[in-house]
């Protein structure tokens, strides 16, 4: 069998297309039916192509399209389309002068935002106050209330900072 070759043409599936949608129409551009263009076209040999693609691809497939997967994360091939940024291969450290990564990700972002309320609640009465506030929203009784209130403490907030539950008109904690 001769090595599988790359079509001159081949669209991208539109937003929210189905997988069957997408190979009918890619069949209907080279005027073949889809299991050709699945089996010889893409070297898929003695492939059934079930009535319901779209909820139950041929194991084959989902086979071929995990190991395109991590090929693009070996950085054995190059992806391309509209999600390719997604699957690049993640930032690797080269040598120790290694510039980190020049965006920062939405976790680092997350928790540079939780040090900074926790710096200025350390030394501001009214920013510890809502904190506290803020951490026990969803308290449903005295002990977890009283957790996050130590959990404030453990982490170098003044305790006088930190009114207590009844202070805070919180009534409604078992």
């Amino acid at each position: 069998m001769s090595p599988v070759q790359r079509w001159p043409l081949h669209p991208q599936p539109g937003p929210l297309e189905s997988l069957s949608s997408w190979l009918n129409r890619l069949a209907d551009l080279y005027e073949i039916p889809v299991k050709e263009l699945l089996t010889r076209n893409l070297g898929l040999v003695d492939l059934a192509v079930p009535a319901d693609l779209d909820y139950d691809p041929p194991m084959t497939m989902l086979h071929a399209a995990g190991t395109a997967l991590r090929m693009v994360a070996d950085g054995t091939i190059i992806a391309f389309g509209r999600l390719a940024s997604t699957m690049g291969p993640e930032h690797r450290h080269i040598y120790d002068r290694d510039r980190p990564a020049p965006h920062r990700g939405s976790w680092q972002e997350v928790m540079a935002e939780i040090e900074a309320a926790l710096t200025l609640a350390r030394t501001d009465r009214d920013s510890a106050r809502l904190l506290l506030i803020l951490l026990t929203l969803g308290c449903r009784t005295l002990d977890w209330f009283e957790e996050e209130r130590a959990f404030l403490f453990g982490v170098g907030v003044p305790a006088e900072f930190l009114p207590s539950a009844h202070d805070l008109g919180r009534t409604d904690l078992a």
